[in-house]
This record gives C-alpha cells, sequence and structure tokens, in this order.
C-alpha cells in the first residue's frame, strides 16, 4: 500500500488560500482551473471557482462573471496560462 508521502508532490498539494477576486486585480497569476458551481446567492443561477497561483502560491476565487466565464471556457484546452483580470467599465476581464 501506497503511503500519502510517497506520491508526486503535485498530488499532495490540494491546499489552496482562498482570497476576494478584487484582490487580484491587475495582478499577473497563472490559471491553472476553473469550476461552474451552484452559486450561494441565487437559487438557479451559477458561479465559477478560478484555481490559479500568485506569487507561486495556490489560491482560489469566486466570481460570477458572465464574461470571465465566457474566456475561460473559449481557453479551456489552453490551461494553464497568464493571464490578468481588469476590470472594466464594472466587467471584468482576461488581459
Amino acid at each position: 500500500m501506497k503511503r500519502f508521502s510517497d506520491l508526486p508532490q503535485a498530488k499532495r498539494e490540494v491546499w489552496a488560500e482562498k482570497v476576494k477576486i478584487s484582490e487580484v486585480i491587475g495582478k499577473e497569476i497563472i490559471i491553472t482551473g476553473f469550476t461552474i458551481i451552484q452559486s450561494k446567492y441565487g437559487q438557479n443561477e451559477e458561479a465559477m471557482r478560478i484555481e490559479f497561483e500568485l506569487d507561486g502560491s495556490k489560491h482560489i476565487c469566486y466570481t460570477s462573471s458572465a464574461l470571465l466565464r465566457k474566456q475561460l471556457e473559449a481557453t479551456a484546452d489552453e490551461l494553464p496560462f497568464a493571464a490578468t483580470i481588469a476590470e472594466k467599465n464594472h466587467w471584468l476581464t482576461l488581459t
């Protein structure tokens, strides 16, 4: 039987710090994945969890931004990639 400590480091690192999306606006991050989830604010609404690295640490944030969702869904096969989340006219977008 394998021991947890014998597994590859990449499989053992499952912890990520949750941050507000407003804390990463304007900073270059490495987006490693995303997941569409049920929003806790609306019964029939969806939100998105974005997994990313910033300064060598793993993080997650949540958003209901439709534009970010469309951008990430369109580029899902290109993950991971570096991007900056910008706010333009009250919309969040990747640059």
